[in-house]
């Protein structure tokens, strides 16, 4: 499978894996899987939790270096349960000696009663809009191919001529714009980011509300960027009490137990 198809690690308890890369997916998931035996097993195995009711996960992973996430650094606690390995040379089907299959290793070892092997090799990154003549892609260089007619054909060909790649170059230090051209942005979802909770965005919103640098307003066209003339008004900051506290009403008086003992006595 790939890594795309990944959901948790509790769908793969007690298994042999082998995950295929050591980027950022790879490392997640050899993080994930390996985490499941702290505890309860030591990393050869043994189990030192009796109670325990769940076998020993099994985890390779096949790396050509160290790992490229910024951790699996070899101080966590998990990464003791991580069996690093070379490189997959080839596979061997199944038979009847080996009904899983061989998992033959650039190093002419071998990996056999494999149950699942995870390819964590990357996504396909594709701008078809970004046409490599045209600049500034020409210039930046952002992705290393090319969309060729091949590609296309039967079918959105005005794709042809888009850059296309595995991994992506030339943006600035938050891997967020092109490097020297704040004009052209690819956002997306950070690392380590810690999404909030409904309950906490709204006092956060209601904060951001009344500060003047949450209030811009970008000027595309001239470029300028003005900020409110004055702050808020009493009036202004209790009309927002009342919406704060409306926001915070319970849609339905079973959420409030205290309002439905009154409403039932």
């Amino acid at each position: 499978m790939h890594s795309r198809e990944y959901r948790r690690p509790g769908d793969h308890v007690g298994k042999k894996i082998v995950v295929v890369g050591a980027g950022n997916s790879g490392a997640d998931i050899v993080r994930h899987l390996s985490s499941l035996n702290l505890g309860h097993y030591t990393y050869q195995g043994e189990k030192t939790d009796d109670e325990v009711d769940r076998p020993y996960t099994t985890v390779y992973q096949c790396v050509t270096g160290a790992s490229r996430a910024g951790y699996n650094s070899g101080t966590e606690p998990w990464t003791p349960y991580i069996r690093s390995v070379p490189t997959i040379d080839h596979i061997e089907g199944p038979s009847d000696g080996t009904p899983a299959g061989i998992i033959h290793l650039q190093d002419d070892s071998k990996l056999e009663d494999i149950d699942l092997i995870i390819f964590a090799t990357g996504y396909n990154n594709s701008l078809p809009f970004a046409k490599a003549a045209d600049e500034p892609w020409a210039s930046a260089n952002v992705l290393d191919e090319v969309i060729s007619e091949d590609e296309r054909v039967g079918g959105d060909e005005w794709e042809i001529g888009g850059v296309k790649g595995l991994h992506m170059v030339g943006l600035d230090e938050l891997l967020l714009f092109l490097k020297d051209d704040r004009s052209i942005a690819f956002p997306g979802l950070r690392r380590f980011l810690k999404p909030k909770s409904r309950a906490d965005q709204k006092p956060t919103r209601s904060s951001l509300s009344h500060s003047p640098k949450s209030r811009l307003e970008s000027h595309h066209s001239s470029g300028q960027v003005y900020y409110p003339t004055s702050p808020p008004t009493q009036s202004s900051l209790a009309t927002h009490q009342q919406l704060f506290q409306l926001l915070h009403r319970p849609r339905h008086p079973m959420l409030n137990p205290s309002q439905h003992q009154s409403q039932r006595g």
